[in-house]
């Protein structure tokens, strides 16, 4: 990324085994969905979460990435086993709204549209549980993060 490529250049990574947090409701940025971003790159980035969790701990998804960018316009839906959903847009910082559901297992995903600023880095999707609990909230191999560079 960020070397002037062809518009229609994708990064592309998934979750090859699962991760598991307990006691825990601050979202932290997951080691195995993360890609770079040069600065003053522009990308559009969708991140699609498969978790399991117990109605105790559930979960909340999120994105996070370099201090200070230019635009950053994202959403996302999140639904859970019984057919429960949430959904919401945020236009203005990363990991400063979150999608949160208290349900046993379920997707969710994120996509957004990215202007960065000065500031080269990393773009992380971020979780954790909802109510931190003793009981396990996993996010499972095969979730990814799939970012497509614009300008």
């Amino acid at each position: 990324m960020g070397d002037g490529g062809d518009i229609r250049e994708v990064s592309f990574v998934r979750r090859t085994s699962d991760a598991t947090i307990n006691n825990d409701n601050t979202p932290n940025n997951d080691s195995q969905l993360i890609l770079p971003i040069a600065a003053n790159e522009i990308v559009r980035v969708k991140i699609q979460y498969y978790w399991n969790a117990t109605v105790n701990g559930g979960i909340i998804i999120s994105i996070n990435g370099p201090a200070a960018p230019t635009n950053l316009k994202w959403g996302g839906v999140l639904w859970g086993e019984g057919g429960a959903n949430v959904d919401m847009t945020n236009n203005s910082n990363y990991n400063s709204q979150s999608l949160q559901l208290l349900l046993t297992s379920g997707i969710g995903w994120i996509e957004g549209l990215i202007e960065n600023g000065a500031n080269a880095g990393n773009i992380y999707a971020s979780w954790s549980q909802h109510t931190s609990h003793v009981d396990n909230t996993t996010v499972e191999r095969g979730s990814f993060m799939q970012m497509w560079r614009v300008a």
